[in-house]
């Protein structure tokens, strides 16, 4: 069986859309690639018109969907050698993507796009207020190391300068 054998798609804001690849990688390929290759072991299995009908039934235009029982989309029939190719596709460290995109109707994008003006001011305005604080700090401190030199005797009060004219 497929790992999981079940895969939650969810969009966090809008709808599912399209689909964009979808396949299976083993324990022999690099399973932090997600990218259906011609030269992996599962493609020549790949049941493109299944999935991509179920996609489209369940998926397609819903905010979220769970597509399950992967094996229906792993087919036994076309090659020579499918009875082996199938076991090393359906085991359990066998790993199923699916690449999907998402798609915000355009009142929720012109929100945002609202929200961002008011970001963009906010934004301005408090590096308005920093700057003056940095300001304003910068006299407070001069302020302060003026009155603590007035109101401490320091080494600096006793140190004599003197000029030797060469006459």
């Amino acid at each position: 069986m497929v790992a999981g054998n079940t895969a939650d798609l969810r969009c966090k804001s809008g709808v599912i859309s399209e689909l964009v690849d979808w396949g299976v990688s083993t324990a022999f390929e690099d399973q932090q690639k997600c990218v259906r290759d011609p030269q992996s072991v599962c493609f020549a299995l790949l049941n493109d018109v299944a999935f991509n009908a179920t996609f489209r039934t369940y998926c397609q235009n819903q905010t979220s969907c769970t597509i399950s029982a992967f094996e229906r989309y792993l087919t036994v029939l076309g090659t020579a050698n499918a009875p082996s190719l199938y076991k090393q596709c359906h085991q359990a460290s066998a790993r199923l993507f699916v690449q999907y995109m998402c798609k915000q109707p355009e009142k929720e994008l012109e929100s945002k796009f609202a929200i961002k003006k008011y970001n963009i001011y906010i934004e301005i305005g408090s590096a308005f207020l920093v700057l003056i604080f940095v300001l304003v700090s910068r006299i407070w401190v001069a302020d302060a190391a003026k009155r603590y030199d007035e109101k401490n005797v320091t080494p600096s009060d006793y140190t004599l300068f003197f000029f030797v004219d060469e006459e």
